[in-house]
């Protein structure tokens, strides 16, 4: 009974610690919701909405004709309380190939440009103590392979994106003057363009063209930015999907 009691403590005492991390990180990047609309016909429209660990995501895809296809997404996350406060605010614009099908499998793949901007402040007393801000660029490929049919979705993604920071300040270092930033030669050199790897799960459940949807993964970095980030891509939301009237060659 003592260990098991034990166990728990720690587990709690991990959780917490995890928690109060997060919450000391001056975070500039959130890695915006995949966008994965799983098109199989011409002149299809798939537009998404959802909310969550990232903030609030908005996405539309289009399928120009029987081969190629266009997307574009935006993203907002904006916290604050009187001792901190966040803001996020990026977008992208993407254009890809789908394998037109009206078989259960599904294949697309994307690539496109985007960017956004991140600002992080902590006060003590009104005062700002610690902060991060900053704008980048992002450049990113994304296959999706997956199922779906009239009753469900699901897919697997992976998303590479090379992202890169540009007048970026913070705390640590310091304020760029004439483009060498104060604190560079005591701490050595600053790490702002970073390639991560953006593996998710989407899921959807529904019928037809509206289905409620739920996406989970991750941002991993192939090597450790000078800046903050947030790992998790997790969202719940909602998918409407609209196809043309035009005939496929197996009907």
């Amino acid at each position: 009974m003592l260990k098991t009691n034990f166990k728990m403590e720690n587990k709690i005492l991990t959780f917490g610690f995890l928690i109060l991390l997060f919450s000391s990180c001056s975070i500039v990047y959130y890695p915006n919701r995949l966008n994965v609309p799983l098109l199989s016909s011409e002149k299809e429209f798939v537009a998404n909405g959802a909310a969550g660990a990232n903030g609030v995501d908005v996405q539309a895809a289009y399928a120009v004709n029987e081969f190629f296809a266009l997307q574009v997404s935006g993203n907002t996350y904006y916290s604050s309380n009187e001792y901190q406060r966040n803001s996020h605010q990026y977008g992208d614009f993407g254009f890809g190939y789908y394998l037109k099908t009206d078989k259960l499998f599904k294949f697309e793949i994307f690539a496109g440009v985007g960017a956004g901007k991140g600002d992080d402040k902590k006060y003590d007393n009104g005062i700002v103590n610690d902060y991060a801000q900053g704008y980048y660029y992002k450049i990113f490929v994304q296959p999706n392979i997956g199922l779906s049919n009239d009753y469900f979705d699901f897919a697997f993604s992976t998303r590479l994106s090379n992202v890169n920071f540009y007048n970026y300040s913070s705390t640590y270092t310091g304020i760029p003057i004439n483009g060498v930033y104060q604190r560079e030669l005591e701490n050595g050199p600053f790490l702002f363009n970073t390639l991560y790897i953006e593996p998710a799960i989407t899921a959807g459940l529904g019928y037809k063209f509206i289905k409620a949807t739920a996406q989970i993964g991750f941002a991993l970095p192939v090597y450790e930015p000078s800046y903050d980030y947030n790992p998790l891509i997790m969202n719940l939301g909602f998918q409407v999907k609209i196809k043309s009237k035009h005939k496929t060659v197996a009907e």
